[in-house]
């Protein structure tokens, strides 16, 4: 049972390069609320306080992951769809968890984007051209 190349070499697939907006824009949207939050924690108090810098720093650690996503895409890597995924669900749970509390602009665009990003991680194309290519040599111990 020959398996076809997950993907010709040179040939891109436009969903590969839409999921690479979607998380570069999710880190730059984390970026943002970084700072922004940062700005009015100085500008409200005058002063930072030990939960602000705390979530600051997780913020830019998951913008740092999102970003290496979109690295890994672009360089044909296929280490970041479960990781991926994993950060993609835990992005819903969390803004359906807290829809009350958020500004509805700013829930919306978090949900938007993880549903976007979930969404292009399981169409045919994405899997094909993200799976690595060992599994259908027969590489990985098959159930038996």
């Amino acid at each position: 049972m020959d398996q076809k190349p997950a993907q010709v070499p040179g040939e891109r697939v436009v969903l590969l390069d839409m999921l690479v907006v979607v998380f570069w824009l999710q880190a730059v949207l984390a970026v943002a609320g970084t700072l922004t939050g940062l700005w009015l924690a100085v500008a409200d108090g005058g002063r930072l306080d030990s939960l602000a810098v705390g979530l600051a720093v997780v913020a830019l650690g998951i913008a740092a992951l999102l970003w290496a996503f979109g690295r890994a895409i672009r360089r044909g890597k296929t280490w970041f769809r479960g990781p991926a995924i994993t950060l993609e669900l835990i992005s819903i749970a969390a803004v359906i968890s807290s829809w009350n509390d958020l500004d509805p602009l700013i829930a919306i665009a978090i949900l938007a984007t993880a549903l976007a990003a979930g969404v292009l991680m399981f169409v045919p194309a994405v899997l094909t051209a993200t799976t690595n290519p060992a599994r259908g040599r027969g590489a990985y111990p098959s159930d038996e």
